[in-house]
């Protein structure tokens, strides 16, 4: 029997092209994250044409003339060698009989197939071409075949005579053993592509064994007989003697190909068959309807997928999990049906004159796609959302021809792709309806989501951290997604990511949880819930990490957000509605950080790159579709062998624009955000062939990929302050292969926020306790100046690392003004009074600790004024009571000191800006 344990080598590439994972689905390819569907995914639920694909008549052509050697890959063989043994059987010959490897010893009766050395052809029959009047995949050629040693033993008339020696292929006899090299075996395959009837494969594609056509032809010439006397006579019923050999292996090949093309009955699932099928005893699941007949193999996946696992990175502990397939459907497609030797002339199949005898046809494949998509189990955190099973989706035309406008490769496409729009808003809703979309994010995953940066936004939130006898810093905080409605999928043209998406994924009614660490505890600060949109166009790139052989990566554009509000904001000060409108930037940057690094990219030359072809994208391989009133993706491509040399890239950063004024909350101004000017280039743009360039910031997503070499980066990620970095990378135009791998580097800094700084004042003695939110203690500087009993302002000193600073000493100074520096230059200025002593300068009369108070007022202003506070601390601690009291009295006890204007020293009397 054939020692190989993948499909024949005369599909393999097939099947790879159509889908990378068949058989039981997914279940058995690794890092597919999906594990079996032991009952397979209800009948019910599926959703006809949710995807359709189509292999051209070139596509057709890349496949025949590198099947074998993609074979030879897949078989997993030394030199893309197979063999199989040679039964053994007898043959009755007019004055003698033969009996063929009945006596064979270790290493004879093998037969060698250099499949890697196989030309082949491969046409798509139309039904009234192909066997049983169906559809059909036909591949015809020639195999390289050799059998070095064929025992036959030879009776005459019942009496053993002698024994000779066969041998199959191009060479002779050494004496009277065969010294064979390989020969070119015509072969033959026709596979039928039906639609299945029996259930519960009832309408997904099958591949009909039962009338596949599989031939071998050896011929007499490539037949050598060793064996003195004995040898002439077989010599002489060469032909009797091949059949013998031939109808065997014909035999061999095709129940092998039956097999292959078989489910298998999966031992690690309970049932280890799908509904409404057996287990065989020979590990095969059968129909119950019709126990002899095997279930095909599902041409496509199935299976159930862990979303969970998807947003793990930044969200852990999502349950999230849904049952899926995507598999091909009904019979083949061979449009536009023309008969074998026919050619396409005005759109329509002509037999030319004179004929070809080729029994080639101009024909591509296509094949629809069952989908379907169902929340396994529904989860509890969002409101379940009906989702109804789209009926009556068509094929589009582009996927049932081998021409698309424009197209800027010379040749193909060879692979087309059409995915429904209408499918896509379903698997969006049963998704939603898992809870994937339910997500609880910290500043564990997300750096930028903390106190210290969201204050820029919200600058109240850092009081939230308030903790008696110490001086706040940055918090962490978290975020919890609630969505109230499932997503809405809409297609653009995709020439524009901001103004014509390929795809605006809207998520309406989505409500966001923002949550302080305060107290050892988390406590939620405000709501944010808004309609959202996100802008995404797709485009090829390579990362070393997540997909080194080349994937989908997602462009994003500019978060839109409408009908925003804010709610349950009670603990924070800022008005609601400019809160509401200034966090549209913020969750831009975490949309984009989620979707840059929580989800890897799409592979799709990751079954192919160990059969050494790929899948070559180039810019205009993604499109929007449209038949009737039905969107779709639309994806096209070319199959290629070729391996260029990866680029260079060269990045200069040459400036970063800052408007701080722009990021604050009441003055926030989106065309005022931060933006950096660079200039990309590559050693390899040497005009021979075209460079284009794609960069993106930290694990945001990419930039649409761009010839242009002097651009302005501006991204709403820019308006989350921090260290980042800018990446770049180079490839040849539309050349996903070239792409350097070794992206170059930029790094940066956006900081507006200054350092907060406060004085511990002891006797003399000040101490600077100092910290920002972007740079580390040591690489703050500070400087001073004191301030003597007369009034005499002193000059300032040089700038001292803060690390280092030690204790200052104040002298006989009245006052200390002490300013702290980060790396951006951002200057925070804090001063004191020196052992409490009041200022001369100061009326003598004001208040006990050296204040004056404009307007001189008198003790009954004053008392009215501290009454004012009283009553407005009670008031504003009833409505906080869930932060604590004590620190909104406290904060708002020194808003009313800061509005009389009164500043008063002494110890950890110091002003914190």
């Amino acid at each position: 029997m054939l020692r190989w344990s993948l499909r024949p080598a005369f599909f393999v590439l097939l099947l790879v092209v159509v889908a990378s994972c068949s058989g039981s689905g997914c279940s058995g390819c690794s890092g597919c994250g999906m594990t079996p569907l032991p009952a397979g995914f209800p009948q019910a639920s599926v959703i006809p044409d949710s995807a359709s694909v189509r292999l051209t008549r070139s596509g057709l052509d890349f496949i025949g003339a590198n099947l074998g050697s993609v074979a030879g890959a897949a078989l997993g063989t030394s030199g893309g060698v197979i063999t199989f043994t040679v039964p053994p059987s007898s043959a009755n010959l007019t004055l003698a009989t033969a009996d063929i490897c009945k006596t064979a010893s270790a290493g004879q009766c093998v037969a060698d197939i250099n499949v890697a050395g196989a030309k082949l052809h491969i046409d798509a029959l139309a039904p009234a071409n192909g066997p049983n009047m169906e559809p059909a995949l036909q591949v015809t050629g020639t195999v390289p075949v050799k059998i070095d040693d064929i025992p036959v033993g030879v009776s005459i008339f019942g009496i053993p005579t002698c024994t000779i020696d066969i041998g199959v292929g191009n060479g002779g006899c050494n004496g009277s053993t065969p010294n064979m090299t390989y020969a070119d075996v015509p072969v033959t395959a026709t596979l039928p592509i039906v639609d299945e009837t029996l259930s519960p494969r009832n309408g997904y594609s099958a591949i009909d064994t039962t009338n596949a056509v599989v031939n071998a032809t050896i011929g007499t010439g490539i037949v050598q007989i060793c064996g003195g006397l004995c040898a002439n006579i077989a010599d002489a019923l060469k032909s009797t003697l091949v059949s013998q050999i031939t109808g065997p292996l014909t035999n061999t090949l095709k129940s092998q190909l039956q097999s292959q093309l078989c489910t298998k009955a999966n031992a690690m699932t309970t049932p280890p068959c799908p509904d409404g099928t057996l287990d065989s005893d020979g590990g095969t699941c059968v129909f119950q309807s019709s126990p002899s007949t095997c279930v095909p193999t599902l041409i496509g996946l199935d299976g159930h997928l862990d979303l969970g696992t998807l947003v793990a990175k930044y969200s852990p502990g999502n349950s999230a999990a849904v049952d899926l397939v995507l598999a091909a459907a009904g019979a083949a497609q061979p449009t536009p049906n023309c008969a074998p030797n026919q050619v396409i002339m005005g759109g329509a199949c002509v037999t030319p004159s004179p004929a070809p005898t080729t029994g080639y046809t101009p024909n591509g494949l296509t094949l629809g796609m069952l989908g379907g998509m169902l929340a396994n189990p529904p989860t509890t955190c969002v409101p379940i959302a009906p989702n109804a099973i789209p009926t009556g989706i068509p094929i589009p035309a582009a996927i049932l021809t081998d021409s698309i406008t424009p197209w800027s490769l010379s040749s193909g496409p060879d692979i087309n792709l059409a995915l429904s729009g209408r499918y896509l808003t379903y698997a969006a809703t049963a998704a939603y309806n898992s809870g994937v979309l339910c997500l609880g994010v910290s500043t564990d995953q997300f750096q930028a989501l903390s106190t210290g940066y969201v204050s820029a936004v919200v600058p109240s939130i850092k009081d939230l951290t308030f903790e008696p006898g110490k001086k706040s810093r940055p918090a962490a905080m978290a975020i919890a997604t609630r969505p109230q409605k499932p997503p809405t999928v809409l297609i653009g043209g995709g020439t524009d990511v901001n103004k014509d998406p390929l795809l605006k994924i809207t998520l309406p009614s989505f409500a966001i949880d923002f949550y302080v660490w305060s107290v050892d505890r988390y406590i939620r600060a405000f709501t944010y819930t808004a309609d959202l949109s996100v802008p995404i166009n797709l485009q090829t790139g390579v990362n070393p990490k997540t997909n080194p052989n080349d994937g989908i990566i997602p462009t994003i554009g500019d978060l839109v957000t409408a009908n925003g509000t804010v709610t349950n904001s009670d603990l924070v000060w800022e008005n609601p509605t400019q809160l509401g409108s200034a966090l549209s930037s913020l969750l831009s940057g975490i949309v984009g950080q989620f979707l840059g690094k929580g989800f890897s990219p799409i592979s799709l030359n990751g079954a192919f790159a160990k059969y050494g072809i790929a899948l070559d994208l180039p810019p205009d391989a993604f499109r929007k579709l449209t038949q009737g009133s039905d969107d779709f993706i639309g994806l096209f491509g070319n199959l290629t062998t070729a391996k260029t040399g990866m680029k260079h890239t060269d990045l200069a950063l040459l400036g970063t624009e800052v408007h701080p004024e722009a990021m604050a909350l009441e003055t926030a101004d989106r065309a005022r955000f931060p933006k950096l000017h660079i200039a990309l280039s590559s050693p390899d743009d040497d005009g021979s062939v075209p460079i284009e360039y794609s960069y993106w910031i930290d694990d945001q997503p990419r930039s649409a990929w761009s010839t242009a070499k002097d651009v302005v980066v501006d991204n709403q990620y820019l308006f989350l302050q921090g260290k980042h970095t800018l990446y770049a990378t180079a490839r040849g135009v539309g050349d996903p292969a070239s792409e350097d791998q070794n992206p170059a580097e930029a790094p940066f800094l956006i900081d507006v926020l200054a350092p907060v700084a406060a004085l511990d004042i002891q006797g003399s003695n000040v101490t600077v306790d100092a910290y920002d939110y972007v740079s580390e203690d040591a690489a703050l500087t500070v400087r001073y100046r004191l301030v003597d009993e007369a009034g005499k302002v002193g000059a300032w000193s040089g700038w001292q690392h803060y690390a280092t600073l030690g204790t200052l000493a104040g002298g006989n100074a009245q006052t200390i003004e002490v300013q702290v520096q980060d790396e951006a230059g951002n200057v925070a200025d804090v001063n004191g009074l020196i052992r409490g002593r009041p200022d001369p300068t100061l009326a003598a009369g004001s208040s006990a600790c050296g204040c004056s108070t404009p307007g001189k007022p008198d003790a009954g202003h004053v008392g009215g004024l501290a009454a004012f506070g009283m009553i407005a601390a009670l008031v504003v601690m009833s409505r906080r009571r869930r932060a604590g009291g004590a620190l909104v009295v406290g904060s708002l006890g020194l808003v009313l000191s800061s509005t009389q204007g009164c500043s008063c020293g002494g110890p950890n009397a110091a002003t914190e800006q």
